[in-house]
């Protein structure tokens, strides 16, 4: 139940993170263009569907840690999957704030793969790595939670607005 999460914590860390990046983005735009219901109509539909995300990537993360053999895993669960999902939001900011060229466009998922791959390696390689980035996700467990209760408050603006 533990690992479950630490793995949750860790997708709603770099979701929200991203997801906080590009509203910041967006509303002085929202600002100046929406009334104050419809911003935070706005910020409600985009918090709902961040903890629609959030739970699907953990859901996704959690299986593939299911069906892999314990072995492979050992006590790394956690740190894999933060490795995955950071090399997951890299490869979403090189996709997002690089413009590649139509015929190379395949390189940043590439990038994904390698950072996925060096990233584990080293958490192989280096037992001290496991710890800190272990230790890392268990410090974010706080945060993540106030990132959830919010995508909650969204939820619940959402429902009561199509009610």
């Amino acid at each position: 139940m533990r690992e479950i999460i630490l793995v949750l914590a860790s997708a709603a860390f770099f979701i929200h993170i991203w997801a906080y990046y590009a509203i910041a983005y967006d509303v002085p735009a929202w600002i100046l263009y929406y009334t104050t219901e419809e911003f935070i109509a706005r910020l409600a539909y985009t918090f709902a569907f961040l903890f629609a995300e959030t739970l699907a990537t953990s859901f996704a993360i959690l299986a593939i840690g299911f069906f892999l053999p314990k072995s492979i895993l050992q006590d790394k669960f956690v740190s894999i999957s933060t490795m995955v999902m950071l090399s997951g939001f890299i490869f979403s900011a090189a996709h997002t704030l690089v413009e590649f060229p139509r015929d190379i466009s395949f390189l940043p998922f590439l990038g994904f793969f390698g950072f996925a791959l060096i990233f584990v390696f080293l958490l192989y390689l280096y037992p001290m790595l496991n710890q800190m980035v272990f230790k890392f996700i268990e410090n974010l467990v706080t945060l993540s939670i106030l990132y959830l209760l919010i995508d909650l408050a969204g939820i619940i603006i959402v429902l009561l607005r199509n009610i």
